[in-house]
């Protein structure tokens, strides 16, 4: 970077992000409208402007003689772009002093349909970072960030302070939420083992129905992965047909209390409930990801160096995850039939993996009739199910209570069964 002339700092950084704003231009796929991607630098000063002007480039700032002596210098024209801009475009902003080791689009591209802010966390502090932000285009967006500068206009701090302050620090309920949806945006780790150990599971990909149903129907997974010492993977969605809301759908973790559940030793004492997508995430790290933009893959030497047992070892294990013996419901009018063929068919209790299906089967729900064990029964929906999820509001608990029931001990198999 040539510092000989000062307005020449942020050009220059803009011009190697021009190309990569040319590339995503001519490589990503938009849909009949084919929008255009348009590189702003954002300027601290005048010169900056002429710089990018004389370059032909668009700019934003320059407005050091009306900043109100409270708001940063760098902040003044960095939060001003931001309401500027998003009512109008989705933004992807880069602060000057990033830089990105590899192409970061392969990682927010896929949670870009989903979510309105994409940030990183700083490593040692337990907050949001503002130095790149990817950020949807709308009002909503927009009025954070106008938040943010009637705070800057009050006391004199870091635009990433204000931010985060206005964020909550997190948008998760609780510490056991945060966990969780780490695991199931495929954040987590294997710690201690959590993806690598010996686990039989038990899942049903999908639930739909009356909420009296889908949590009879849910009650009846947490039994049955107690009863077989199976751990459970819900599924991603959960559809009511009975809610006020125009949106039936939820995730999993919206419509039951998962976070809770997914902790050792819960306080419900049911086998530990893993993300849905548990088993995708589990082959990762079993036989490794791929490097976005390179050549490494599974041949890398990461991979060489576990020698050919482990190698071999490794790839049955992902074998038994996914190939999942699936288990028909219809034919078992009691849950001690179910139990009792779940934990005594030789195929069965070989697998890693079992699958329960047609449980929505019209003329053989006979699960609707069943009488499940007190602690399962304590395990309630989450409250206000016809309301959105908002941030610190994504599975309340009635009468705003935090933690579950003290559930009572599971019934001996014998008296189940």
């Amino acid at each position: 970077m040539d510092h000989r002339r000062r307005g020449e700092i942020y050009p220059d950084r803009g011009c190697h992000l021009d190309l990569f704003v040319r590339q995503l231009n001519s490589e990503r796929k938009y849909g009949p409208s084919k929008p255009e991607t348009r590189l702003i630098v954002l300027c601290l000063d005048d010169e900056c402007l002429y710089e990018c002007g004389a370059r032909g480039m668009y700019a934003y700032g320059g407005y050091e003689r009306v900043r109100p002596p409270q708001v940063m210098r760098a902040t003044w024209p960095k939060v001003g772009a931001f309401i500027d801009i998003l009512p109008h475009r989705d933004l992807f902003f880069v602060d000057a002093d990033v830089s990105f080791r590899a192409d970061p689009y392969p990682h927010v591209e896929p949670l870009m349909e989903k979510f309105d802010i994409l940030a990183q966390e700083n490593e040692a502090l337990e907050h949001f970072n503002t130095g790149w932000l990817w950020m949807r285009r709308g009002e909503l967006v927009a009025d954070a960030w106008r938040a943010v500068l009637v705070a800057d206009l009050h006391v004199k701090s870091r635009d990433q302070v204000f931010f985060n302050e206005f964020l909550h620090t997190t948008c998760a309920d609780d510490i056991e939420m945060k966990l969780y949806i780490a695991k199931v945006e495929g954040y987590w780790q294997d710690v201690d083992g959590y993806y690598t150990r010996p686990r039989r599971l038990i899942s049903k990909e999908h639930l739909a129905g009356s909420r009296e149903d889908v949590a009879q129907l849910f009650r009846t997974l947490l039994t049955l992965s107690f009863y077989t010492s199976r751990s459970l993977i819900p599924p991603a969605h959960v559809t009511f047909l009975d809610l006020v809301s125009d949106v039936p759908t939820r995730d999993s973790y919206v419509a039951f209390p998962l976070s809770h559940l997914a902790k050792e030793r819960n306080s419900y004492n049911v086998s530990v409930v893993v993300e849905p997508e548990f088993v995708r995430h589990a082959t990762s790290i079993l036989l490794g990801r791929s490097v976005p933009n390179g050549s490494e893959g599974r041949a890398d030497e990461w991979w060489q160096e576990l020698g050919d047992p482990e190698r071999e070892r490794r790839q049955r294990r992902v074998l038994a995850l996914t190939r999942a013996v699936e288990v028909d419901m219809r034919p078992h009018a009691s849950l001690a039939s179910l139990l009792r063929h779940l934990t005594t068919e030789p195929t069965l209790l070989a697998a890693d993996h079992i699958r329960l299906i047609h449980a929505d089967w019209t003329g053989h729900q006979h699960w609707r009739r069943w009488i499940l064990p007190e602690t399962a029964q304590s395990v309630d929906l989450c409250a206000r199910l016809d309301e959105l999820p908002t941030c610190d509001q994504i599975c309340p608990f009635a009468e705003e209570r935090r933690g579950l029931k003290d559930a009572p001990p599971w019934p001996p198999m014998d008296d189940v069964v």
